[in-house]
């Protein structure tokens, strides 16, 4: 008998997107004979693929593909298994019941349930009669309905089917189309819901409470790379790193600068298809009491040395969406002060006064120049106890080595198949 370890990811290891993924899985404990990730949507050849983050130095590591998905036979025998499900079925008269089937939602559904049936039996093969297996959904799309449909044809030696959900997984209105098939089916049949925020468990019980969910809190995290409380008494110093895209608004962090009265200087790391139309709002920029640095599209080690090492004194978030931003936990854990919008998880962050400031989601931009200025003329041992705070609230909160041993802890807890 193996004990297995099978996570579902999108594209992990060979695309960006799932980097804390991989801080993660270090600490998939000793307990489990294999690890077996299936990256569920990618269909190239496997000879042509290269991973895109180090690779874990351990030999329990398998990666199973569904690179087979778009031969016709495949896309024949995922078609066939999809349309003589009750799920697909169930999930149509769920659509026209509600008032939400159009032709867009139906064909997201269709290639939905194909994509999960091909990549449940491309598995299927890799889980023997004798095998304890967990399933570990890392997202609750795609990732969660095959850990469903595995978890189904190996009722027997499945352990148990568990997935995490994060923003776009989870919230309808965040996800592609306003729109996330088999919710129904999820909610019923996996044994526990990891979510990364408080926000996240709220929402599930208030949209989902009939299907009585096991619903957990398991934070994501950063890793401990030092501190740097030092100020600046003449120079505000602000740092945002993000995409650049509409979701983002980086923008909006310009135009509060335009008319700002004191002395600032904004470092933005990252790039997006709207980097150019940031360029243009700085360029528009006269205020001589601003100097704008746009570093574009920076590797994270390389952002994460800059807070080591520069002057940076706020960290400024402003996205109309997010679940917990990963980026404000970074800046947190060398004590910054936060800046940030009111949305999704990221109040779970920040103690207003105490360690940053929310804005609400649809703010003036005078409010953060106001705000901004504010914090300028607040002493500087203040701002010291705000990025003291910062730094207690990650060590508290997201310390990435505590809370993925504890997710693993959890994983396994009550299990006597998994734990030895």
């Amino acid at each position: 008998m193996k004990r297995k370890l099978v996570i579902i990811t999108g594209k992990y290891p060979y695309a960006n997107g799932e980097a804390f993924l991989s801080n993660e899985l270090q600490f998939v404990p000793d307990n489990f004979d294999e690890i077996i990730l299936l990256p569920m949507l990618v269909y190239e050849d496997s000879s042509s693929l290269e991973w895109k983050y180090v690779k874990l130095r351990d030999n329990r590591l398998k990666i199973v593909l569904c690179n087979d998905f778009k031969q016709k036979k495949k896309l024949f025998i995922a078609l066939f298994k999809t349309i003589l499900s009750a799920d697909f079925y169930s999930e149509i008269m769920r659509l026209f019941h509600s008032g939400q089937a159009n032709v867009e939602k139906m064909k997201t559904l269709l290639l939905f349930a194909m994509r999960c049936n091909h990549a449940a039996e491309a598995m299927s093969k890799f889980i023997g009669k004798d095998d304890t297996v967990t399933l570990y959904a890392y997202w609750m799309d795609y990732s969660a309905y095959t850990a469903c449909l595995i978890k189904r044809k190996h009722s027997i030696e499945v352990c148990k089917a568990v997935s995490r959900c994060h923003r776009g997984d989870l919230y309808e209105t965040a996800a592609r189309g306003q729109f996330l098939p088999m919710r129904k089916q999820i909610f019923e049949e996996l044994d526990t819901i990891y979510s990364i925020s408080e926000d996240g468990v709220s929402y599930i019980h208030n949209q989902y409470l009939t299907y009585h969910p096991n619903v957990k809190i398991s934070r994501l995290g950063t890793y401990d790379k030092g501190t740097n409380f030092t100020f600046d008494e003449k120079v505000l110093h602000i740092v945002s790193c993000s995409w650049v895209r509409p979701v983002k608004r980086v923008h909006l962090i310009a135009e509060a600068l335009k008319n700002i009265k004191v002395p600032v200087i904004w470092t933005h790391y990252g790039n997006g298809s709207e980097f150019e139309k940031l360029k243009e709002v700085v360029s528009g920029i006269t205020n001589p009491n601003v100097q704008c640095i746009l570093k574009g599209e920076t590797r994270n080690e390389l952002v994460l040395k800059a807070y080591n090492e520069e002057t940076y004194e706020i960290f400024i978030n402003v996205s109309e969406n997010e679940g917990v931003p990963v980026s404000i936990m970074e800046a947190m854990s060398f004590g910054k002060i936060i800046v940030a919008t009111d949305v999704g998880g990221t109040r779970e962050l920040i103690e207003t006064g105490k360690n940053g400031y929310l804005l609400e989601k649809d703010f003036d931009v005078n409010e953060l120049t106001e705000l901004l200025e504010n914090v300028y003329n607040t002493s500087i041992e203040n701002r010291r106890k705000m990025a003291l705070r910062s730094r207690e609230i990650w060590e508290e909160k997201y310390c990435a080595t505590d809370n993925y041993l504890r997710f693993y802890y959890d994983l396994c807890r009550g299990e006597n198949e998994c734990i030895g």
